[in-house]
């Protein structure tokens, strides 16, 4: 059967969105590791492939570095601007949805946010913290595992302290 032109249209649209998102993920990288363009490149074709790779090298070419900047996972959420990310930091669906995530929102090492939930701007996830379907509200500093997370008010404005935004945030 032919497809039709309207589905030609959209494959060739996703193709196109895919190379960019595939081309920003490869500067992100690059920004985090230094001269291994090469790498990085192959890298991300084995990891786009499915396949498997074994990073050789002599010390401090960045292979550690490399591993852990690939692993932070992020999954389809709607993500805020002002967003920053820690290594081994997750966002994923459960029952495939995603989460919500405000503006001004710092994930730090090894926390995850998953499932149906919202998280407010102006929000810091301290290390480890888990929120698996709990909405949190803006301008909170988050602790512990769901379902017992904890959350505190927080003064500091991540806009402006972190990004150096003078409006800070919206």
């Amino acid at each position: 059967t032919e497809t039709a032109p309207a589905d030609a249209e959209r494959i060739i649209a996703e193709t196109d969105a895919a190379v960019v998102r595939i081309g920003k993920a490869r500067e992100a990288i690059a920004k985090v590791i230094y001269g291994q363009e090469s790498v990085i490149e192959r890298t991300l074709i084995t990891i786009l492939s499915g396949g498997h790779g074994l990073l050789i090298g002599v010390p401090g070419l960045a292979k550690t570095k490399l591993v852990e900047t690939l692993g932070t996972v992020l999954g389809r959420a709607h993500y805020g601007n002002y967003f920053m990310v820690y290594q081994r930091c997750t966002v994923g669906a459960k029952d495939q949805v995603y989460p919500r995530i405000g503006e001004g929102v710092v994930m730090f090492g090894g926390s995850a946010i998953l499932g149906d939930c919202t998280i407010g701007s102006n929000v810091w996830l301290s290390s480890g913290t888990t929120v698996l379907g709990q909405d949190v509200p803006d301008d909170s500093v988050v602790f512990g595992q769901s379902p017992t997370i904890a959350v505190k008010p927080t003064q500091r404005n991540i806009v402006r302290d972190l990004f150096n935004h003078p409006s800070g945030r919206r």
